[in-house]
């Protein structure tokens, strides 16, 4: 038996981690993504670098360095790492719902999000939220939740989830908008 440091052991608890993240993907053109580009480990180690390059280059260099930090000497990705590449793969692949899947199995499975998955979930939410009215809510929420950890959202995410809530219902989401940006600034948050 292999101990628990081996690169055997290692290599077994990263596709763990994935079959856990992918295990309730039900649909079809996802699972052949899954298998083509992140299905064994070395494919998953690649596409992770591609994530965090694509990261990297969109303003998320700190939040991307921050997630792919490995958890130890022996340089695997840390479970949050996994589940966010996961999530990525889902957005590329334009399944929100997916995404917000994979996520809420993340945490079901004791994995805690860090900034970069916040980020990234938030802005997707709330940028596709004309074809789902609850990603409104739930980009809300995890925005607020973010401030609540201590975690810094960028603005843009802010005014990500700010247009979504205007955008439903205009008139009616004006107080709910107002009320999101006291909530903001209440935290001492500021606009740049």
């Amino acid at each position: 038996m292999a101990d628990s440091t081996s690169p055997q052991a290692t290599c077994q608890h990263v596709m763990k981690v994935l079959k856990k993240a992918t295990e309730y993907c039900e649909d079809k053109d996802l699972k052949e993504m899954f298998d083509m580009n992140i299905g064994d480990y070395d494919s998953l180690n690649k596409y992770a670098i591609k994530v965090f390059d694509a990261m990297a280059n969109d303003t998320l260099a700190e939040e991307a360095k921050e997630l792919f930090k490995p958890r130890s000497e022996s340089a695997v990705l840390p479970d949050v790492a996994i589940y966010t590449v996961v999530i990525w793969a889902c957005i590329c692949s334009s399944k929100i719902k997916a995404a917000h899947n994979v996520y809420q199995c993340m945490i079901d499975n004791g994995v805690a999000p860090n900034s970069c998955t916040y980020i990234i979930l938030i802005n997707t939410l709330a940028n596709n939220s004309s074809s789902d009215v609850n990603f409104v809510w739930y980009a809300k929420k995890y925005f607020l939740e973010m401030l609540a950890k201590g975690m810094t959202p960028p603005s843009s995410s802010y005014m990500a989830v700010f247009k979504a809530i205007a955008r439903q219902e205009p008139v009616v989401k004006a107080k709910e908008a107002r009320s999101f940006l006291s909530r903001y600034k209440q935290r001492g948050s500021a606009l740049s």
